[in-house]
């Protein structure tokens, strides 16, 4: 396979991957807002769901280029898919989040304290987890801060791009044997 169709391999599936993970997000904000538990396991759920996806293209990719992949290889396709699909993540939060539903926060602040003071919780530690929100409000939110939220998910993201790319290599076991025959 040609490096030009290893990045649009990576490509192609980084905007699978992307969308996929846009309908995860509406998701997890629709059904979590009203329970921080419920948004915490949409949260791992589709984070998990990503990153099964992106394992299976690379395996997809060692298949389609007959079974063997240096490391290289398959570490450049899924860090292409990596960099679109976060950038498909960033985007998706910065506009839901600030322009589609920005009394997001606002709910689930209300949910979360109902939840605290349900589970009975101290007032102190309350109050100190409702401000820890009201920092995280993104009523605020500029391009910085999705620049910087993109960067944090990509090297995330990359570090396990890594880690399956070092289970999906397989190494020819007769490029060597073949580059000695025709170099004696």
């Amino acid at each position: 396979m040609k490096q030009d169709s290893h990045i649009s391999y990576g490509a192609k599936w980084g905007v699978i991957i992307g969308l996929i993970y846009c309908v995860l997000l509406y998701l997890r904000y629709e059904m979590g807002v009203s329970n921080p538990i419920v948004l915490s396991l949409w949260s791992f759920v589709g984070y998990l769901i990503v990153l099964i996806l992106l394992l299976v293209s690379g395996f997809r990719l060692r298949k389609m280029v007959g079974g063997f992949i240096e490391l290289k290889d398959v570490f450049k396709v899924l860090f292409c898919s990596v960099l679109i699909y976060e950038l498909f993540y960033a985007v998706f939060n910065f506009v839901y989040l600030k322009y589609i539903n920005p009394n997001f926060f606002i709910h689930l602040k209300e949910a979360t304290e109902a939840f605290l003071i349900k589970s009975g919780q101290p007032q102190d530690k309350i109050d100190e987890m409702m401000k820890g929100m009201d920092k995280a409000s993104v009523q605020d939110m500029h391009i910085g801060d999705l620049l910087k939220s993109y960067l944090f998910s990509i090297s995330v993201s990359g570090i396990f791009a890594l880690i399956f790319s070092l289970i999906i290599r397989k190494k020819d076991p007769f490029a060597g044997e073949q580059n000695r025959i025709l170099n004696p």
